[in-house]
């Protein structure tokens, strides 16, 4: 496995924080306020989150297919997904504030 420089100059090793045999992993965003990695499965609509303080890591979200998202200013997510779709994610639940693009549509 291929070492990293690390930020104080040593070499490290990347370790496996979570397997959750994604389809395509993709888009770790890092939240500031909560100190969690999020990363989402992009065709299996699962987003997840990884918290290093305490090494825990769990599976947060399942819904449609997430191409990608941001964090907000309220902490709250925007969730781009399928068809166009754009939702709001908060407390777990998502909000839809753009229904279908009808150009997505096909």
């Amino acid at each position: 496995m291929p070492q990293k420089l690390s930020l104080n100059g040593t070499l490290q090793q990347p370790q496996l924080i979570a397997d959750y045999a994604c389809e395509i992993a993709e888009n770790p965003v890092w939240h500031p306020i909560e100190q969690r990695l999020y990363w989402c499965d992009i065709p299996m609509g699962r987003l997840f989150r990884y918290d290093p303080a305490i090494g825990a890591h769990e599976q947060c979200y399942e819904g449609r297919m997430i191409g990608g998202f941001t964090i907000q200013a309220d902490n709250s997510f925007l969730l781009f997904m399928d068809k166009g779709d754009v939702a709001i994610w908060r407390d777990g639940a998502p909000i839809k504030v753009i229904a279908q693009v009808a150009s997505e549509c096909g």
